[in-house]
């Protein structure tokens, strides 16, 4: 008896084969959708609970920060502009510094 890795297997038949099912995730991923050598030109795809979408795509692409993570990021961002803003061109600054008022609105 051999001990194989069906996840592998089925990796590797994925290039000869006519039908692929995958998860949204995979899909809409593309470096996921590279690493299993899917190719979307020329092939057709069907989207099953297509009302499902959104939400899909929404979960793969966000994340949730909590109030102690935001303060720690808009503090090591504070430091950083404090330790980098004479090294910085002058619109990075600028960017940096927006990015500092976003973060103090949401925590206020």
């Amino acid at each position: 008896r051999e001990a194989a890795c069906p996840y592998y297997a089925s990796r590797s038949a994925v290039p000869a084969t006519q039908l692929v099912t995958l998860p949204y995730s995979m899909l809409f991923h593309g470096p996921t959708r590279e690493s299993l050598g899917i190719k979307l030109k020329g092939n057709i795809v069907v989207v099953d609970e297509a009302h499902n979408i959104l939400e899909a795509i929404n979960g793969m692409y966000s994340a949730k920060l909590g109030g102690r993570q935001l303060m720690e990021a808009l503090a090591q961002t504070q430091l950083y502009l404090e330790r980098y803003e004479t090294r910085l061109k002058e619109k990075n600054c600028e960017y940096v510094k927006k990015l500092i008022a976003a973060m103090e609105a949401i925590v206020r």
